[in-house]
């Protein structure tokens, strides 16, 4: 006789075996799941780029495609060392100085004696110190940098042929305009050499602006020169 309970017990022990996988109780070629109970396939683990949506995909493609375009568009950006000759050269940044911003430096080794009395005199400045970008004008005593933006500017005069008790001056001519002056009052000897403080500014550029140094002795006299050398009258400027 058939012990019912035992072979309804030892079949539900096998099913439980079935579902939980493994070892023997696959299901193999021959062999079916216990009565009552469903085959249920393994889902395989995905691998990348296969199998995957097409979505997916696409905007792997297309993050391809965007990067090999940067790539390109930033080799066509070659710097230049020239000048800039138009707006859009100054816009899209394309001129480079050797990787380094536009300056100059220029002094006076001409004498300039006998100043007019109490007029503005512009400085004479023939030689450089330094220019980055050919921009100093030795012709006509001026820097004019070609790139637009903004600059510190710095000029400086030394006087000699100097009176006492009288009032010294330079300035900073942006476009043959005042921009920015310094005034020294000199109270010393007569004999001294009088070397004003710097005149300085921060002045915005657009790509055909100028920049020159000028100076006035209000003396009462036409007797007072400028000095010459690198270090006495000088006119200078950077872009920052």
């Amino acid at each position: 006789m058939i012990d019912r309970a035992a072979a309804d017990k030892g079949e539900r022990g096998e099913a439980r075996r079935y579902q939980r996988g493994g070892g023997d109780h696959q299901p193999g070629p021959g062999r079916v799941p216990p009565f009552g109970h469903a085959v249920m396939a393994r889902r395989p683990r995905p691998v990348a780029g296969v199998g995957e949506p097409e979505c997916v995909d696409r905007k792997r493609q297309n993050d391809r495609q965007q990067v090999v375009d940067e790539q390109a568009s930033h080799d066509s950006l070659t710097a230049s060392t020239a000048a800039p000759t138009t707006d859009a050269m100054i816009t899209n940044k394309k001129y480079v100085d050797d990787g380094r911003e536009p300056y100059a430096r220029m002094y006076t080794t001409a004498a300039q004696d006998n100043l007019t009395d109490d007029t503005w005199t512009k400085i004479t400045l023939d030689t450089d110190t330094f220019d980055s970008a050919a921009i100093t004008d030795l012709s006509n005593n001026r820097i004019t940098p070609g790139v637009a933006g903004q600059y510190l500017v710095i000029g400086q005069i030394r006087y000699t042929g100097t009176i006492a008790n009288k009032t010294y001056y330079a300035q900073l001519f942006f476009n043959a305009a005042f921009a920015s002056a310094i005034t020294i009052a000199h109270t010393g000897d007569a004999t001294e050499d009088v070397t004003t403080p710097p005149a300085w500014d921060i002045i915005v550029f657009d790509d055909n602006d100028f920049i020159e140094l000028r100076g006035k002795a209000k003396t009462g006299t036409a007797t007072v020169d400028i000095n010459v050398g690198t270090t006495d009258t000088y006119l200078a400027l950077y872009r920052l």
